[in-house]
């Protein structure tokens, strides 16, 4: 969430006084106390500015929050957007490193539908699948958890009633067969722990991004709406390729114990030198990972840079000067 540490008026602290703000508008990108925020809604240039309360300010996210309105390098107010290079522009920007590029917009247009964009509701289901595959693999793995417990418990008794029917002699190897079968139980459990701490990670930083969601969707600029829409959707990304990877990889194989018991048990004791052998089995994954239907949805609102080719450039007027 932006930062919860006490915000001055932006108008009020440029004539040396502090005044703590109630507003803030993400367009003039500063703090308005109740004063200053009749005059700017007075101003026929910033009255149609989209200024929320404080309060509403800070349950942005910090890195939504910090999204400025102006060019950090020309100190002037973005107006334009490069296709080709997907960054925003001031006027100045665009001479200097945007002069061959092709496919530069009003950001204004860009920016209209941002909360509204097919972006966001490919977001929120990318993320509802994603809790729904972690919550899948996170039963698969914990079922998989007590099915070992069971087998393991099964060999347990079959090498105890073994036990039973031979003397002494064996000691040695009963204990070495319960160290390797407790071994394997403890390597597959390890593994699976391990997994599951990964998944219960996941799950925070979905709900985190989630929580983020609605809150630009309440209190961001679309400015914000926009850049911060494409900020998450990389981290959904990393989110997704990690799920992929547990379905393209043996983390999410069946692991089972397997113990067979050696027949010449009962045989000579003295030729006897193990009662059985601890092994483990993998097989296919149980669970399936849920994914969007057709997801060739779009999940950009702002069109591509056209072809670059010469035979495919035209031109056409966009202002008179």
């Amino acid at each position: 969430m932006a930062s919860s540490s006490i915000v001055v008026c932006g108008v009020c602290e440029s004539q040396h006084s502090t005044i703590t703000a109630e507003f803030w508008c993400p367009e003039c990108d500063e703090g308005l106390c109740s004063k200053c925020l009749n005059f700017h809604n007075a101003s026929k240039a910033l009255r149609y500015h989209g200024v929320i309360s404080i309060n509403n300010y800070k349950q942005l996210p910090q890195s939504i929050a910090n999204i400025s309105q102006f060019c950090s390098e020309h100190d002037r107010k973005f107006q334009n957007y490069c296709l080709q290079d997907e960054s925003l522009c001031c006027p100045l920007c665009i001479q200097p490193n945007h002069d061959k590029c092709m496919g530069i917009i009003s950001l204004e247009k860009v920016i209209e539908n941002a909360k509204t964009s097919v972006l966001f509701e490919s977001l929120y289901l990318n993320l509802k699948d994603i809790k729904i595959n972690v919550k899948r693999v996170d039963k698969d793995r914990k079922q998989n958890l007590a099915e070992i417990k069971v087998q393991r418990q099964k060999f347990h008794d079959e090498i105890k009633q073994v036990r039973i029917k031979i003397n002494e002699h064996i000691d040695s190897l009963e204990q070495r067969i319960l160290r390797d079968l407790y071994a394997a139980e403890e390597k597959i459990t390890s593994q699976i722990g391990d997994l599951l701490e990964k998944v219960a990670k996941i799950t925070e930083k979905v709900d985190l991004l989630q929580t983020n969601i609605r809150a630009i969707k309440e209190y961001a600029s679309d400015l914000q709406a926009f850049i911060g829409s494409k900020m998450i959707e990389t981290e959904i990304q990393k989110h997704e390729k990690f799920m992929q990877s547990l379905f393209e990889d043996a983390s999410l194989q069946k692991m089972d114990i397997n113990c067979k018991i050696n027949d010449k048990i009962f045989d000579l004791l003295s030729s006897i030198t193990s009662i059985g052998l601890v092994s483990v089995k993998s097989s296919p994954p149980l669970v399936v990972m849920k994914t969007v239907k057709g997801k060739q949805v779009q999940t950009r609102s702002v069109p591509r840079a056209p072809p670059s080719a010469i035979s495919d450039i035209r031109m056409k007027l966009q202002n008179n000067i």
